[in-house]
């Protein structure tokens, strides 16, 4: 099966909940037949025959379709998941696509949920589930391989260092009486940032 399944029939499994119990009520208490019950409310055949069966087995049950049965994680532990790589990412520590399906994994083994048998054999969440939580939080989050940032770095990324880079670089304007116009940006490619003591 694709990874985006598009339905062939868009309105395919979209039949409002009242008109299926009108359906259910006219066959099973009127004795009116499947296939024309059927026919006149417009509702595929076998979807009614197994919402009448369902009825028998569970009277109070209601007739609209149940798409959160095959859910794992509820929208909070979802969110919560999702702010949690956020976090890790502005900590110069984003997870790599295997670490993050594994911590998925152990969130779901911990609050015991249920989720498929192949991911105790892996020890992971499928690719399926990586993929479809990524399309559902694309606005926070992007895959990408997280990039090493050296603990020199990301320390000295302060309110206190950049106001010292930025005093030496207005000296320098004012000495040299350079201007903006005068400034180019080079690609960093091939231009060591550690200059050998002559």
């Amino acid at each position: 099966m694709p990874q985006v399944y598009k339905r062939k029939n868009p309105d395919y499994g979209k039949v409002p909940a009242e008109i299926m119990q009108k359906a259910v009520n006219d066959v099973q208490q009127n004795g009116k037949p499947v296939r024309q019950a059927a026919k006149e409310y417009g509702i595929p055949r076998g979807t009614l025959r197994n919402n009448i069966m369902k009825a028998a087995r569970m009277p109070n049950q209601p007739m609209s379709p149940n798409y959160q049965h095959a859910r794992i994680f509820s929208d909070e532990q979802e969110t919560m998941l999702a702010d949690y790589l956020l976090k890790f990412s502005q900590m110069f520590h984003g997870l790599s696509v295997k670490s993050m399906k594994k911590l998925a994994y152990e969130l779901a083994t911990a609050n015991g949920l249920k989720y498929p048998a192949r991911w105790d054999t892996e020890k992971a969440a499928s690719k399926d589930w990586y993929l479809g939580f990524m399309r559902r939080y694309k606005e926070i989050l992007s895959i990408r391989q997280p990039e090493a940032t050296s603990l020199a770095r990301a320390t000295a990324f302060n309110r206190h260092t950049v106001g010292n880079y930025f005093d030496l670089l207005h000296s320098v304007y004012e000495e040299k009486g350079v201007s903006g116009a005068q400034i180019f940006n080079l690609d960093e490619t091939g231009i060591t940032m550690v200059h050998k003591v002559q």
